[in-house]
């Protein structure tokens, strides 16, 4: 038996082995600006960026980074995204506890993402309940 000849599928194997286990996700540069409806108390901003995958009752949305403002207004992010959208979350964290609870304000944008780059346009405003994810 030739020893070489099991050189050369183990090190194609290893090969495969070694890409299989690759993550497609790559850096995206997301800016915007988050604006308060009339009448929503300004105050901290807490940005949450989620990855967005699948679509209707297969929509999965995984939370990759999360940004403050001292206020509402402009900001940029870069975050590492596998998905062809970000969901962008702005909330007036209102008791600091890092997290959307029902009755604080906040608002998102679903935005496409073209050349690693996504522009988000975010109004806040007062909501009864919190999304779920």
């Amino acid at each position: 038996m030739n020893h070489r000849s099991l050189l050369v599928p183990a090190a194609l194997l290893g090969l495969g082995l070694s890409m299989g286990g690759c993550s497609s996700s790559r850096e995206v540069e997301v800016t915007g600006n988050v604006t308060a409806a009339q009448g929503v108390t300004s105050g901290k901003v807490l940005l949450d960026f989620y990855d967005v995958q699948g679509s209707g009752s297969d929509l999965k949305l995984t939370s990759v980074s999360t940004a403050n403002l001292d206020t509402p207004g402009a900001f940029t992010q870069k975050v590492n995204l596998e998905g062809e959208n970000v969901v962008v979350r702005a909330i007036i964290d209102t008791n600091g506890d890092g997290q959307c609870n029902d009755g604080e304000a906040w608002g998102e944008q679903n935005v496409a993402i073209a050349d690693n780059k996504a522009d988000a346009s975010i109004e806040i405003k007062t909501q009864a309940t919190c999304p779920t994810q």
